[in-house]
């Protein structure tokens, strides 16, 4: 699996929010590396859990932020954020269980939120920002 590439189209133009992004994709590619270079279980599972942790951390100072702009979605994206913590901590619970192959689950589950999320969802709440 090859790591996510950082680029502009990432970045939302807040320098906080989009270095915590740009973390999150950092913490992913070493889970990614850990994945290709066949690492020992014990250190992807040390990995996702840091990424689990600093994604929490990042949701909750951007929910903080969102409330500060009095962003109208905001309902609507925490949901997603829990969804998405939900999902990530279930397969890093499998992963842990000695289930090797669900690390697969969670590269294509923040994959598809680092392409995703950030690109269509976060994106929304720039627009809001910079157009109020």
């Amino acid at each position: 699996m090859r790591p996510i590439k950082w680029n502009e189209k990432f970045e939302l133009g807040f320098k906080k929010i989009d270095d915590q992004h740009k973390k999150l994709v950092g913490i992913l590619n070493e889970v990614i590396e850990a994945r290709n270079e066949n690492k020992q279980a014990e250190i992807i599972s040390k990995t996702l859990d840091e990424l689990v942790k600093y994604t929490q951390y990042h949701f909750s100072d951007e929910e903080k932020f969102m409330e500060e702009h009095n962003y109208p979605r905001i309902d609507e994206h925490k949901l997603l954020h829990k969804e998405l913590i939900n999902e990530v901590e279930k397969i890093t619970r499998d992963f842990n269980a000695d289930n090797i192959e669900k690390v697969d689950e969670v590269f294509d589950l923040l994959i598809h939120w680092v392409l995703n999320h950030i690109l269509e969802k976060d994106m929304d709440y720039k627009n809001f920002i910079r157009n109020n």
